[in-house]
């Protein structure tokens, strides 16, 4: 289903559609240049239980960006397979074909002066920018939904998900999609090899085409007019006390920037 105005989910015959086995979807792929870098989480283990540890954010300063073409939903799942710890997976491309250099957005206002030009000047650097980065204007591409377990509820499953979005979006009952975890989830004892957390948050990547923006402001209004929207409070300023209101929804609607 094609739409110029609104994303559409590509619509599949049971597994998998012959139009989709035989497309290319635009990716991109992140490799550190080491050093303050970091696309992994860490865990320390504490009073018998892992606890995220806050000195290690998920960061680039610096490294390599590349577009990559990859062939149906079952190329993006080889690639993922394929992903190192130097490496970082992003749904949007930079529209050029060779490797890019990847620096901040400070970083790159200083070599080039502006990180919003186009043209030949941003061809030796690119920043993790919206401005640099985006999704596709034309053809098929994945979109990411993730899902994280809000703390007292039960964990959804991916068929609950499907099943959920298919109540209000009908298209969501046949699309395509590949599942992998959640780096929070199956944590294990590096020496006692003892599961520490099982099954838990989850991604689930989708085929699909269109307007991401518009998509989820679109989503974001259906999801509140079927009662699936909710506010919660952020964690309290540490200088001024004052908790933020977050709005949330069963999905987290900040990757489909």
């Amino acid at each position: 289903v094609m739409s110029h105005t609104k994303l559409q989910p590509i619509a599949l015959e049971g597994a998998i559609s012959t139009e989709t086995a035989q497309m290319d979807f635009k990716v991109g792929l992140v490799t550190t240049a080491g050093g303050s870098n970091s696309v992994q989480k860490r865990f320390d283990y504490i009073d018998g239980r892992p606890v995220k540890d806050p000195k290690h954010n998920l960061n680039v300063y610096s490294g390599y960006f590349e577009d990559r073409t990859v062939r149906s939903m079952a190329g993006l799942a080889a690639l993922i397979f394929k992903i190192t710890p130097k490496n970082a997976l992003t749904l949007g491309n930079c529209g050029f074909e060779n490797k890019q250099k990847l620096v901040t957005s400070k970083k790159l206002k200083e070599e080039t002066g502006d990180y919003e030009i186009e043209g030949e000047e941003r061809k030796k650097v690119i920043a993790r920018t919206k401005e640099c980065i985006k999704f596709p204007e034309v053809g098929a591409f994945f979109l990411l939904l993730d899902v994280d377990r809000e703390p007292g509820k039960p964990a959804m499953t991916a068929k609950e998900l499907r099943s959920l979005l298919a109540s209000i979006v009908p298209e969501f009952s046949t699309v395509g999609s590949v599942l992998t975890k959640s780096s929070s989830s199956h944590i294990y004892h590096r020496e006692s090899s003892k599961c520490l957390v099982g099954e838990g948050n989850f991604h689930v990547f989708i085929p699909v085409r269109g307007e991401a923006e518009r998509f989820k402001e679109d989503l974001k209004i259906k999801f509140w007019a079927a009662g699936l929207g909710f506010y919660k409070l952020a964690s309290p300023n540490a200088q001024t006390g004052v908790s933020a209101i977050l709005e949330r929804f069963p999905i987290d609607m900040c990757v489909f920037s």
